[in-house]
Parts: structure tokens; sequence; C-alpha cells
């Protein structure tokens, strides 16, 4: 029994490594996508990708931007690829109120249904990303 044990613990660590080394995330890496905001508050930023769907996917990070600054996410890859190399593929990235971050997680139905907190929602296609560099200004 202690020798499953042992070949399960390795193959765990070795998948916590893997996820790890292959995901767009904070860290650095060669791919930069960068939401600036040239506001005097500090705001959120999401993003989603989305075929039809137009609302806000709450499972997702949320991204603390201050004032006259701004929040870069980085991609081991292209992010062309991250959203599978379909230049038709709209990319919403929404702007939230600072306020926003309590309901995110503990009451997404009131978030998606109150718009008070959204400040502004884009939309472009992974195309139309590329040729701004993967950065958003807002406002």
């Amino acid at each position: 029994m202690k020798r499953y044990f042992k070949y399960i613990m390795l193959f765990g660590t070795f998948i916590v490594i893997l996820s790890t080394l292959t995901m767009c995330r904070e860290a650095k890496g060669p791919f930069p996508f960068i939401v600036n905001n040239n506001t005097d508050d500090t705001v959120y930023f999401s993003y989603e990708g989305y075929w039809r769907d137009t609302f806000i996917v709450c499972n997702r990070h949320i991204h603390l931007i201050p004032p006259y600054s701004h929040t870069t996410l980085w991609c081991d890859w292209t992010w062309e690829s991250e959203f599978g190399n379909q230049k038709d593929y709209i990319l919403q990235i929404f702007i939230l109120d600072k306020r926003v971050y309590p309901y995110f997680r503990s009451n997404c139905d009131s978030l998606r249904y109150n718009n008070s907190f959204l400040l502004k929602r884009y939309e472009y296609t992974v195309n139309e990303m590329t040729k701004m560099n993967w950065t958003i200004t807002y406002p």
C-alpha cells in the first residue's frame, strides 16, 4: 500500500507542477495583456471569452487596478492560442467599480443583474486585440 501511495503522490506533484507552468497568470511571461486605468479611482477588471453569452462569469478572477496605473497578465504562450487561435472569437473585458469585490464570489446573481457595478464593457475579437497589442485603456 505504501508503494502505491508514493506513486500517487509523485503523480499528483507532477500534475501540480505541470499545470502551474502552463497557464496564463500574473507572473512574468513573454506575452502581456495590459489594462490601464486612467482615472482617479481604483477599479477591477475581469475578462471572458464567449460566442454568444454577454454576462460576467463569476468564477473568473478579478484584478485590481489602482488609480492612474495598470495591471498586466502574462501568458507563456500567445494570447491568440489561449483563445484557440480563432480570429473572430470575441473577448469581453469588464471594468468594474471597486465596490464589486465583496459581491464577486458571494452573490454572483446580484452582480449579473445589477449593472451599477459595471463601469465599462469592451468587446473585441482576438484579431482586434492583437492589432491593439493586447492593451486596453479605461476610460
